[in-house]
Parts: C-alpha cells; structure tokens; sequence
C-alpha cells in the first residue's frame, strides 16, 4: 500500500531573501532530496532528514515547524495511517507498518509558511 505524505513547514530567512521565491527554491530542492532514493517498504519517515536538508539550505535561518500530514483527495491513494499515535518516542521518525511505504508525491505537497 502507498501512503502520501506531505509536509507542512514554519520557517525564518536569512535577511534579504525574497519569501515567494525562497518557497518555490526550498519546495523544489526538498522535493529533490527526499525523492534521491526511494524509500522500501516499511521503511520510516525520518523527520530528522528533513530537518538536515532544511538546515542545509543557506537561505533558512530556523526552522520553527516539520508537520507530516497525510495527503488525501482523488490523486492520492486511500491509504492512512494516524501519524500521532505512529511517531517514535522521540518525535524524529513516523513509523511506517510492513505493508506500506511513504512517498511525498508533488512538490505542491510540501507547503511553507514564512515566520
């Protein structure tokens, strides 16, 4: 079974940065990374990834928020999995059951809000 995830984030810029154009820049290059290797079967939703490309981009100075949702409507699948009572102890991974396996399909599931 598929599970489609989206996120959605709160974030600070580097002074000088235009906001519409950071959005379109971090949407894109997280979509990117996170879609570099599929993920398998089973396989957990590792928050902290996320977190590290985020911080990696040089035009974000803090990212306040990193919130998994689950993506529903006609293009997605039926799929669903409760994503509070599926989180690690830590708060840093989704856990994912044997059966499913996650992916972020559009870059317009990723979605940003600039603080």
């Amino acid at each position: 079974e598929i599970l489609n995830l989206g996120l959605e984030l709160e974030m600070s810029l580097k002074n000088n940065t235009n906001p519409q154009s950071a959005l379109s820049s971090i949407r894109g290059k997280l979509f990117e990374e996170i879609n570099l290797v599929s993920p398998e079967i089973g396989q957990h939703f590792s928050i902290g990834m996320v977190e590290e490309i985020l911080n990696s981009m040089p035009i974000i100075m803090r990212v306040s928020k990193i919130k998994l949702v689950v993506k529903n409507g006609e293009e997605y699948s039926d799929t669903r999995i409760d994503i509070k009572n599926n989180m690690s102890l830590d708060g840093g991974s989704l856990i994912i059951p044997q059966n499913i396996i996650w992916e972020i399909k559009n870059k317009k599931d990723i979605k940003g809000k600039i603080i």
